[in-house]
């Protein structure tokens, strides 16, 4: 049954200019307060350089509404401060990136720091504006803001939720309808923000015409508790070291994207980068490079410098642009068939966040080579939530591959335009020598240094001073053991370079061999301050301790669908036809 609702005031920004509308079916909407009747500002912010976001190649195929809400702090001078982008579709956010440039928002004919939005509208081909038919077309949209304390108690809010919105010849909206009867709770906030969204009319025959849409719909939670007294503001670029492309990447023709986590201190400095996603883990010591050397304004709140914790993408790429390093296309109509109807999708996975399994110790140390394959899922939110291995010469090459494979993160495949889970598959070759990838030159180099020179590798007892950890990484829960158990521990053994790099970890201990594995994963990311011994670098051998505990139950992953033989085989590669 459809459900009415009451006129109400209208309480957010509501977009007052369609600003540009691109080749690609992109509209940009002007910068606008979130609550017009108390405006911050005489004047808010204006777009100097304005977005120019593509159509997302892999959604160019759906007939789906797209659009992105992007909330931003513009400081005195015209600089973006803070950025929040909230999408209704993950493929959106990397069509989104860019650097806007603004003219400040005035008080008083003075230049001030404001908090705003503008929106980003992404229409299907079906609704183009030429045409004797056509579906209705977004013009137009609004924020829908939900305070905190509004949410019942028992019920977790996505970021995106879906209803089917009526319209009237005209484009007017008559009604809308939830997916999830659920977010009902939730009615007064969006009725709010739809009655400022603008549409144009289904067309059919070259008449107008009633229709119905349906359309994702991005909520954002805020509090308005109190605040500390005093003025607040994130930290403020003073230098960006722009990142170096690795030499060592150079005749790959890859492009990649690492987007870094760490914290800027009370003094500016970053302290503790560690990577968050990368789709090439060939850039990763690269970000890790640029990022130290950055320098900031401390952020400030209540008046008095204070540490915030920040996340930004380094971009690497060539003049031409470049490839991904994994590039995932849609199963045949064959092999889709025989997949359970939830893990078909129209749009396939795109990796994210993807890393080398580390080498197995002792079958690197014996010169062992093979492979692994293993099958997993993609869920919803972009997690890895299954494995299965399917074939591995040896078992620790199986284990390997499925460590890597749960720290791997994507924007989820789609089907009519949600998001759903996908079957995937990675088939990992294991060779004993250094191609630039899964091996590195300097491993090669201990190896030998601790066979021919085990006196030249020092523990941490004869070091000038402690060592110093700049950048570390925390480990995965292994998906095999959740459920069944909710502790673990595992001891790795590492060499620790000149440079304070991290090589050949191994298992000296763990209460369960996947803990052992996914610590390693870890800890191959880990970064030092350069081991000192008497004045000079050195390498170091120590090891490090892990603790594994459970997440809470709200935080495990969905159930998901049974997998047999059959649909593993279905996520195989295909064979190629002589």
């Amino acid at each position: 049954m459809k459900i009415r609702f009451q006129l109400a005031c209208v309480v957010f920004g509501v977009v007052l200019t369609i600003s540009r509308l691109a080749a690609q079916d992109v509209t940009v909407t002007d910068p606008a307060w979130f609550d017009l009747q108390k405006p911050p500002a005489d004047q808010p912010p204006t777009f100097k350089k304005r977005p120019k976001p593509e159509f997302p190649e892999e959604l160019k195929e759906l007939e789906q509404v797209g659009y992105v809400i992007v909330e931003q702090m513009i400081g005195a001078n015209g600089e973006r401060l803070h950025r929040v982008p909230m999408c209704s579709n993950p493929y959106l956010e990397k069509a989104i990136e860019g650097e806007e440039k603004f003219s400040p928002a005035k008080r008083d004919g003075k230049t001030i720091e404001v908090s705003c939005w503008y929106g980003i509208i992404f229409n299907p081909r079906s609704a183009r504006k030429a045409g004797s038919d056509a579906t209705p077309r977004l013009l137009g949209v609004a924020p829908i803001r939900v305070e905190k304390k509004a949410v019942p108690s028992g019920i977790k809010l996505p970021q995106v939720i879906w209803a089917t919105v009526s319209l009237n010849e005209n484009g007017a909206l008559t009604n809308f309808v939830f997916d999830d009867s659920a977010h009902e709770a939730f009615r007064q906030q969006v009725g709010d923000s739809l009655r400022a969204w603008r549409f144009a009319p289904a067309r059919r025959e070259g008449k107008n015409v009633e229709a119905e849409l349906h359309l994702p719909l991005v909520m954002r939670i805020f509090s308005n508790e109190a605040k500390t007294a005093g003025p607040s503001s994130p930290p403020k670029p003073v230098y960006r070291k722009q990142p170096v492309y690795p030499i060592a990447m150079n005749k790959s023709g890859l492009r990649g994207q690492v987007k870094v986590e760490f914290i800027v201190d009370k003094t500016g400095a970053v302290k503790n980068p560690v990577i968050i996603e990368s789709n090439n883990p060939g850039f990763n010591e690269a970000a890790i490079e640029a990022v130290l050397q950055w320098t900031f304004k401390p952020g400030i709140k209540g008046g008095v410098p204070v540490d915030v914790r920040m996340q930004l993408p380094v971009v690497f790429e060539l003049t031409d642009g470049g490839r991904d390093l994994v590039e995932v296309s849609r199963p045949s109509k064959k092999k889709q068939q025989k997949l359970p109807q939830e893990l078909q999708y129209d749009t396939a996975p795109k990796p994210t966040g993807v890393i080398y399994p580390v080498y197995p110790y002792p079958l690197l140390r014996d010169g062992t080579t093979g492979k692994a394959v293993v099958v997993y899922v993609v869920d919803a939110e972009g997690r890895v939530s299954n494995t299965k291995l399917i074939e591995a010469t040896q078992p620790e090459f199986g284990q390997a591959v499925i460590a890597a494979v749960e720290t791997f993160h994507f924007i989820p495949a789609l089907k009519d335009g949600k998001p759903t889970s996908a079957l995937m598959n990675m088939e990992q070759i294991f060779r004993d020598y250094p191609d630039g990838a899964i091996i590195a030159e300097k491993s090669l180099e201990l190896l030998k240094m601790e066979k021919n020179h085990p006196e030249k590798i020092l523990s941490a007892k004869t070091l000038d001073a402690p060592l110093k950890p700049v950048s570390r990484h925390s480990a995965v829960f292994p998906s095999a053991l959740q459920g069944r158990l909710n502790l673990g521990e595992a001891v790795i053994q590492i060499l620790i370079d000149e440079e304070g790099k991290v090589y050949l970890p191994r298992i000296v201990k763990a209460t369960d061999p996947a803990f052992g594995y996914a610590a390693m994963q870890a800890v191959v990311e880990w970064r030092f301050d350069p081991p000192m011994a008497e004045g000079k670098p050195a390498v170091v051998r120590v090891q490090v301790p892990f603790v594994f505990k459970q997440g809470q139950e709200g935080d495990q992953p969905k159930a998901n669908p049974a997998i047999d033989k059959s649909t593993f085989e279905s996520a195989l590669p295909e064979e190629k036809q002589p």
